[in-house]
Parts: structure tokens; C-alpha cells; sequence
């Protein structure tokens, strides 16, 4: 046993320094550790973590969540890290966090491979960029728009000039009336 709390010894000297929501866990999820702004950013109690699995964060109705984990934890066997791992989490008020995970393997004992997991909460920041994003569409749309009316103006100014140079020609009086109506048609769409 002494192995593994030597190995959970280093890590938990990280957790008070880290600037990060930090844990750490084993690949089963279980959640050994954590820090204090980890308990504040998921508003849960040490306690509390302490009976819940990494997955128990996840939304419920999140399909992909297995997939998700399995992906996640590949990567980490695999490559002993993973960086910005995003995934959606969820609070003990059932609040959505857009989060990016960066984790490192720290060691095994007697089968079980824990790692030290950093938690940074993108929320806003995703927020900001879907609300750049769909301002930017509007803009677009917005260009056309004033660009189609520009062009359809354009086509319209040359349609009514035209009409008030054959009003000025020697033509029947029917056709000066159906002049008329193009002249005042155009003159109401501009």
C-alpha cells in the first residue's frame, strides 16, 4: 500500500498549488482527490465526490458519454496525457459546463492506473463565440440584403429612366399610358 499513497502523495501536493480545478482518479472514475476550487466549480462536497465516478458528471442524456470516456481514457493509456479533452459537465445544480480536461497518467498499483485531471470551464468563452458567430451571419445576411436592394434599385432606376425617354418620344397615347404605370410602379418599389 505504501506504493500507492506514495504515488497519490505526489499528486496531491498539485492540487493545492494548481490555479486549475484539479482531481485525482483512477481509469475506473473513481474520484480519490480533489481540490478546493474542483469542489466549487462542480458545487459539490468532499464527501459527497467522494461516493460519485467521474461519470456521474456527465449528462444523463448525453448519448455519447461512454464513448466519450473510452476516447478519453485510450488517449491517456495511449499517451500517458491528454490536452483540452472538451467535454460537457455537469454541476450539482444541474448546470452545464463546456469544459476542457487535460489529464496525466501519474502511476499504477496492484492493476489500478490513477491520473491527475485539470479542469478549465470554457462556458463563457463558447458562450462569446456562438453569440460572434451568429453576429457575423447577421452581418453577412444583413450585406446581402443591402446588396440585393442596391442591385434591384440599379435595374429599377434603368427601367423607369428608360420609360420617361419614350414619354418624351411622339408615340400613341396608349402606350404613354402604360408608360405612366411603369414609371409610377418603379417610382413606389425604389
Amino acid at each position: 500500500m505504501a506504493g500507492l499513497e506514495e504515488i497519490l502523495s505526489k499528486a496531491r501536493e498539485f492540487l493545492d498549488l494548481s490555479p486549475l480545478a484539479t482531481y485525482i482518479s483512477n481509469f475506473e472514475g473513481q474520484i480519490i482527490d480533489c481540490n478546493n476550487l474542483f469542489l466549487e466549480l462542480f458545487g459539490y462536497t468532499t464527501d459527497e465526490l467522494g461516493c460519485m465516478n467521474i461519470g456521474d458528471l456527465y449528462p444523463s442524456d448525453q448519448e455519447d458519454v461512454g464513448e466519450k470516456r473510452e476516447s478519453f481514457i485510450q488517449e491517456l493509456i495511449s499517451n500517458e496525457t491528454v490536452a483540452d479533452h472538451e467535454e460537457i459537465l455537469l454541476t450539482k445544480s444541474g448546470s452545464e459546463l463546456v469544459s476542457k480536461v487535460t489529464a496525466k497518467k501519474i502511476g499504477t498499483f496492484e492493476r489500478q492506473t490513477y491520473y491527475l485531471g485539470f479542469v478549465r470551464d470554457v462556458t463563457q468563452r463558447r458562450q462569446l463565440m456562438d453569440r460572434l458567430i451568429h453576429s457575423s451571419r447577421q452581418a453577412s445576411v444583413g450585406n446581402l440584403a443591402a446588396g440585393l436592394a442596391h442591385d434591384f434599385n440599379n435595374i429599377l432606376t434603368a427601367v423607369r429612366g428608360n420609360a420617361e425617354l419614350l414619354m418624351e418620344m411622339d408615340i400613341p397615347p396608349a402606350v404613354i399610358a402604360k408608360l405612366d404605370i411603369i414609371i409610377n410602379a418603379t417610382g413606389r418599389a425604389q
